[in-house]
């Protein structure tokens, strides 16, 4: 049976219909009733792959590395103080890119990754206190399909099927010669990457500590399988449906109840979410401390139960101690632990049952770090051309000029009441306050040369952001 996906982005209707969870055809048709066939395929490693434009990366929570720096020190502030503004929400990455189709971030607290439509692969972090977490293109190929991390390492899938592995220099090497790779799969805090071949069968791909690719095993001698969740236990469905749990990857496997309509599985520390083909959530765990169940209570529960009534879930990805959830109409949700802004919802209150992280329904695909998510939404920052216009939600910003000199003029549809120039390392070297206004001249003389940021405050409670090169 098929089920349809339907959400309204700006003047643009998406039309999706899934056949189970391994494929879909994605149409959609803009004013003028121009029409456009995409395609769209679900892989996996807390990915949804899409085919089509104007997809911008969002992001909200942390990523510390061993200097401290995280995502909120791109945006001004330490994270342990407040966030300017609605930091503490989902805030679109600075990004010149704006077909994002895939992407992953697990795997390390700093680290994220993506393909774009043009099949080429880009990676993000902090690594480095001068280094803001912008994306960059690794290497120059265009054929790649998929990408994953875990702790130790970066692995990757070709359009050809071949499997290559990422060391810390960022250069692809084959990690072997067969070419019959489909799926990839990793989760948050875990060494060992998941990988499912063309015939249905499993393996376990691990890396060493360098980060190079050491054992590939098969785990059992089963094919069917399409999807699969390694933490405590293993967990895998097959292509029928059936959810199956492996207690040690040298036994065999054994079935978990009756059902078999089971859809995606996601398997993090102690704890299971899973989605069924009719479009509800379930849930079990031994802890629940957090509320990190979603099932409304701190209590554990041992055998999977649904989370709520809805029956319109299209999508999950987990990460520690959270889980985020996307809706058909395009809304996002989540629950669990929310020390770290991990939700991304304006607080750090955990949830224990699905709460709506933002007003946006047209987040089409969320991935789940350790302790932060990163987003498509069809809206963020392009920065191509002199002259940028940025539409974000219901405002649009222009900036010129840019490049600039002497000072930048701003013009927007929406009131705004501050404005902020960061550098490129997220410091605040600008700020003013001004009345309720929709245009203003900056002096920006005294800047050095160099990128910038700037950073707009709507009194709607938006913010928009470009760059600015002087």
């Amino acid at each position: 049976m098929n089920h349809n996906f339907h959400v309204d982005i700006k003047n643009t209707t998406f039309f999706l219909l899934l056949p189970y969870c391994n494929s879909a055809l994605f149409a959609y048709k803009k004013q003028h009733m121009k029409k456009y066939i995409l395609n769209l395929c679900f892989l996996f490693c807390g990915t949804l792959w899409i085919t089509a434009q104007d997809n911008y990366l969002w992001t909200w929570g942390i990523t510390i590395n061993k200097n401290g720096y995280n995502i909120a020190n791109y945006y001004g502030i330490n994270y342990l103080n407040p966030w300017p503004y609605t930091s503490y929400d989902a805030v679109p990455m600075i990004t010149d890119q704006g077909e994002w189709i895939q992407l992953t971030a697990n795997g390390g607290s700093s680290q994220s990754a993506g393909i774009q439509s043009n099949g080429s692969l880009w990676f993000w972090t902090t690594n480095a206190v001068d280094k803001s977490p912008e994306p960059f293109q690794v290497g120059t190929d265009t054929d790649w399909k998929q990408v994953c991390f875990s702790n130790s390492g970066r692995v990757a899938l070709k359009n050809d099927g071949t499997l290559w592995s990422f060391g810390p220099s960022h250069i692809a090497t084959q990690w072997e010669t067969s070419s019959d790779w489909d799926t990839l799969i990793s989760n948050p805090g875990d060494d060992e990457i998941l990988g499912i071949k063309t015939n249905g069968s499993l393996w376990l791909l691990k890396n060493n500590t360098a980060g190079t690719p050491e054992t590939i095993t098969q785990i059992g001698t089963d094919t069917g399988w399409i999807y699969a969740s390694l933490a405590e236990f293993l967990y895998a469905i097959k292509n029928d449906g059936s959810l199956w749990k492996f207690d040690g990857l040298t036994n065999p496997p054994v079935q978990v109840g009756a059902d078999t309509d089971w859809q995606i599985i996601n398997h993090t520390g102690s704890r299971v979410i899973a989605l069924k083909r009719n479009k509800t959530l379930w849930s079990m765990g031994d802890m629940n401390t957090y509320g990190e169940l979603g099932l409304g209570h701190n209590t554990p529960v041992y055998t999977l139960t649904q989370i709520g009534s809805d029956a319109d879930w299209e999508w999950i990805s987990s990460g520690d101690l959270h889980t985020y959830a996307l809706k058909t109409n395009g809304t996002l949700h989540g629950w669990g632990r929310n020390n770290y802004r991990q939700l991304g919802n304006g607080n750090t209150i955990d949830q224990n049952a699905p709460v709506q992280l933002n007003d946006y329904s047209d987040w089409q695909k969320v991935v789940s770090g350790p302790n932060h998510g990163v987003g498509i939404r069809s809206e963020g920052f392009s920065n191509q051309g002199t002259n940028t216009l940025i539409e974000m939600n219901q405002g649009i910003i222009e900036v010129t000029p840019n490049p600039f000199n002497e000072s930048v003029s701003i013009n927007t549809d929406v009131t705004f009441n501050s404005i902020m120039i960061l550098n490129n390392q997220g410091q605040n070297v600008i700020e003013v306050s001004t009345p309720l206004i929709q245009s203003y001249k900056l002096n920006t003389l005294d800047l050095k040369p160099g990128i910038y940021h700037i950073r707009i405050k709507h009194t709607n409670g938006m913010i928009s952001q470009e760059k600015l090169v002087k």
